[in-house]
């Protein structure tokens, strides 16, 4: 049902062209276990399913909230019932910093060697629109430069990987 209401023409194009240029390469997904991942993962999942057996859910358990172990729970539990493989990851015993880009870094990096070690060049993320002037506000505060204050972008490619919004141009 979720395909008939944002079907791929709703996505953005570059995205969906990654997806289709990308289609002998596993699918990795990066889920939180919030409402934007969950949409891009049952999206991901609904909108290609000859490829369901390449699909991988990807998620950081950075065990700095109470719902830390519950999020990972239930991506594990969606994982689980969707019939797809999945990749916990939590932080280094070396982390000096919890501020919001340290941890996106954290999580980046992770899930970056994930793909290389999996061989997949596609990392799907679910953010929207929003996530964009949350982005700009956020690196202004921080004294980004012009181009810096253009991501976050639907496809992005990091270094082999091409990371991937499809629904960047969607409000929340």
């Amino acid at each position: 049902k979720l395909l008939t209401t944002f079907p791929l023409n709703c996505w953005h194009e570059k995205t969906v062209g990654a997806l289709k240029d990308f289609s002998s390469s596993p699918i990795a997904v990066a889920c939180s276990g919030g409402a934007d991942s969950t949409f891009a993962l049952l999206m991901v999942y609904a909108a290609f399913p000859h490829r369901r057996d390449s699909i991988c859910v990807l998620h950081f358990n950075h065990g700095l909230r109470e719902e830390s172990d519950k999020d990972e729970k239930f991506v594990v539990e969606l994982a689980r019932q969707l019939e797809l493989k999945h990749s916990i990851h939590q932080p280094s015993s070396s982390r000096t910093k919890e501020d919001e880009g340290t941890l996106r870094d954290e999580r980046l990096d992770a899930f970056i060697e994930f793909c290389k070690r999996s061989k997949s060049t596609l990392l799907i993320q679910g953010h929207n629109q929003d996530d964009v002037a949350e982005t700009i506000i956020w690196r202004l505060t921080r004294g980004a430069s012009p181009q810096g204050l253009c991501a976050p972008r639907p496809v992005h490619k990091h270094g082999e990987i091409h990371i991937a919004r499809p629904f960047i141009t969607i409000n929340r």
